[in-house]
């Protein structure tokens, strides 16, 4: 194990934030690789299939060379063990790889629908990846007041009330947006209530951690622990309720070649996400086995990985263009938190 005067980070907090990781790495490609149908995942709205294509191709090519630097880098900090260093890249790296998740899926849909025998997604009431991260948001903050996350500082209670209320906007926002557009009065009415209950459940979290963050009792943390259950709870119902089929929308409809075009472009994403997740792991290893070789060798095979894959990506887009002819109607996904 690594020895050394930091005291702002420790190999399990290290360890703990490749497990993080991976999780988050592991539900974008659930939700956008991993899922039957492929829907656009632009912030910007588009009209040409064409210019969607470009941008998400300028970004990827991009985020390949930006993985490329962190990934370089987060090498050079475990070998001189600068754990802080490697806590914050690792961070960095699970963001570029959802990015360039992102943006390869909605490469795939716009190269899907590009061909005219294909139809076009139709947006339901909930946006379902959006609502996935935020949850996968919350549970991640909730987590860390159980003791096995060891003691807190107030600095950090304040980031995870920060990171629970940012993510609950997301989803009393996307409650009250689907109340203005459900199809009759019953279901507006429950939209409406499940944001109700996301508020209501919230400020008593908050409350709670607002007197942990003063007291640092114990006690106090309990508080948070028994109110996070019913907030999750709230929101795991107003999940299951957002996706019933008169709410989910209509999937694409991908002709023969557009879905080989997509699914060429999708194997490439999915490559990265796999060798990221084992570039985690082995980091994980690598904290604990500091000075075993074996563990060195499994780092350099990821970063290989790594590597392999995004070049793989990058040749499928290649392979895979649309001219300015083809154009497709797209709907604007704001998947940001």
């Amino acid at each position: 194990m690594i020895s050394m005067a930091d005291t702002v980070k420790m190999p399990a907090d290290i360890a703990r934030e490749c497990e993080e990781s991976v999780e988050y790495v592991q539900l974008v490609a659930d939700v956008l690789l991993l899922h039957d149908d492929v829907e656009p995942t632009a912030v910007e709205p588009v009209t040409s299939a064409s210019d969607s294509y470009v941008k998400c191709r300028d970004t990827i090519v991009a985020r390949t060379k930006g993985l490329a630097i962190l990934v370089r880098d987060l090498t050079v900090q475990l070998r001189g063990a600068k754990l802080s260093d490697v806590s914050r890249t690792l961070r960095s790296t699970a963001e570029a790889v959802i990015a360039l998740t992102e943006a390869a899926t909605h490469a795939a849909y716009t190269i899907g629908v590009a061909d005219p025998r294909s139809k076009p997604y139709q947006p339901g009431l909930v946006d379902r990846y959006r609502f996935s991260r935020a949850r996968f948001g919350i549970t991640s903050a909730c987590r860390k007041f159980h003791k096995d996350y060891g003691s807190l500082t107030e600095q950090q209670i304040v980031q995870v009330s920060s990171q629970i209320a940012a993510n609950l906007t997301v989803l009393t926002e996307s409650s009250r947006m689907a109340a203005d557009i459900a199809p009759d009065p019953m279901s507006q009415d429950q939209f409406r209530q499940c944001a109700k209950s996301i508020s209501g459940t919230t400020a008593a979290l908050l409350s709670a951690i607002k007197c942990y963050a003063k007291s640092r009792q114990e006690k106090d943390r309990e508080k948070c622990i028994i109110f996070t259950k019913p907030l999750l709870e709230t929101i795991n119902a107003m999940m299951a309720f957002g996706s019933l089929p008169e709410y989910s929308g209509v999937a694409a409809r991908m002709s023969e070649q557009g879905r080989e075009a997509q699914c060429a472009i999708l194997g490439g994403a999915m490559a990265v996400v796999s060798s990221s997740i084992r570039l985690f792991t082995s980091t994980a290893s690598l904290i604990e086995n500091h000075e075993d070789p074996v563990q060195w060798q499994k780092m350099m095979q990821c970063c290989k990985a790594i590597s392999d894959s995004t070049k793989l990506l990058s040749g499928a887009l290649r392979e895979n263009s649309i001219t300015g002819s083809q154009r497709a109607p797209f709907f604007a996904v704001n998947s940001q938190e």
